[in-house]
């Protein structure tokens, strides 16, 4: 990686590791109370070059975050305007050196609101088996029950409240009495209030 000069100040090439050069490649840098983008410029195996939102202080040691959640100790050796140099702890892995640059996930659509409720229902599972359960709450996707039938994540189920229509479900998660069901279809929540009750 590149170092500072004493003598005039420049910058010097004092690499070991031949660079690859990066593109459209941003990684994290995590320091002890915040964690900022870092977009690759270049990277080697003992350190890295990119830019930041906001210059990195010369000395500041932290935490390089690739692509997968694997870390690597890392100190800034040389800051220019918003462009800094990394220096690695300990030589980066063959597969982060050449990977390539992955495509940001979208963030996971919000949790349809959930409402709170006290329902007696009957769940109705494999070979016709019938159980009393209580609904504790309900979304237009899902609903939260409790009850004593035994039951696994990825089990296909029934739900009979009142007058309302049969609802098939799916198990998602299931703890200490309580489980999560998924809907094969929205409801109308409307509609499930006013036919639970009959």
């Amino acid at each position: 990686m590149p170092v500072e000069d004493a003598t005039d100040g420049g910058i010097v090439e004092r690499r070991r590791d031949p660079r690859i050069p990066q593109r459209h490649r941003t990684i994290q840098f995590s320091m002890r109370d915040e964690t900022v983008d870092f977009s690759l410029q270049a990277l080697s195996l003992r350190g890295a070059s990119g830019s930041t939102p906001q210059p990195l202080r010369t000395g500041l040691a932290g935490a390089v975050l690739f692509e997968g959640g694997h870390s690597v100790p890392a100190t800034v050796r040389w800051t220019r305007d918003r462009v800094s140099g990394l220096s690695f702890a300990t030589p980066l892995p063959l597969d982060l050196l050449h990977a390539a640059p992955r495509k940001r996930q979208r963030a996971p659509a919000p949790r349809a609101p959930r409402y709170s409720v006290s329902r007696p229902a009957t769940l109705i599972c494999a070979g016709d088996r019938r159980f009393a359960v209580q609904i504790c709450n309900i979304s237009q996707g899902g609903m939260l029950i409790f009850g004593r039938p035994v039951l696994l994540p990825g089990h296909v189920v029934e739900i009979v409240c009142g007058a309302a229509p049969l609802l098939r479900c799916q198990v998602r998660w299931v703890r200490n009495g309580f489980a999560g069901l998924q809907f094969a279809e929205p409801i109308s929540l409307e509609d499930f209030d006013e036919r639970s009750r009959a």
